[in-house]
């Protein structure tokens, strides 16, 4: 048992970054019209801010990709601790991660950037656009994906004006 402590670290930091790119995607998709206009006149990192919404599937995608790639790692390490933690445990310790991240991950942190979306916004804006730029380099191939996959799936399928 003294050994899946090793793992807390990793798992606290990914749940941690988990909850930063979700909590950043519900901030930035429930801004009003006027919050946006706001934004666009504000200061540097306001108008940072703006910039990303402007190519809202661009952010979307970025935010996507990193929250799955975060919430993969989180799931390999909490699994690898709860092998450490033996057979009768192993169960019991993959249930409390997977409530765990939906907690601390997804409900709370989309709980708190849905109620206060502009002070959420000016505080993620920075770490965000660096680390959407960090993936752009992957962005087209998966646009290329995405849209292949609506085409196939939902060829019906309209995109809202807003």
């Amino acid at each position: 048992m003294n050994s899946i402590w090793a793992y807390l670290p990793g798992v606290l930091a990914l749940l941690l970054l988990s909850g930063f790119f979700s909590g950043s995607e519900a901030a930035f998709f429930s801004l009003t019209p006027a919050q946006r206009r706001r934004l666009a006149k504000g200061k540097r990192t306001e108008r940072i801010a703006a910039t990303l919404l402007a190519r809202s599937e661009r952010l979307l995608m970025g935010v996507l990709f990193w929250n799955l790639a975060i919430n993969i790692a989180y799931f390999s390490l909490a699994s690898q601790a709860s092998l450490k933690a033996g057979e009768s445990s192993a169960a019991l310790l993959s249930l409390v991660a997977l409530i765990v991240i939906i907690l601390f991950g997804e409900f709370i942190p989309k709980s708190i950037a849905v109620t206060y979306p502009l002070f959420v916004v000016r505080l993620v804006v920075l770490p965000l656009a660096f680390s959407i730029r960090l993936v752009d380099i992957f962005l087209p191939t998966v646009r290329v994906i995405n849209e292949a996959s609506r085409r196939l799936i939902w060829p019906g399928f309209k995109a809202e004006p807003y």
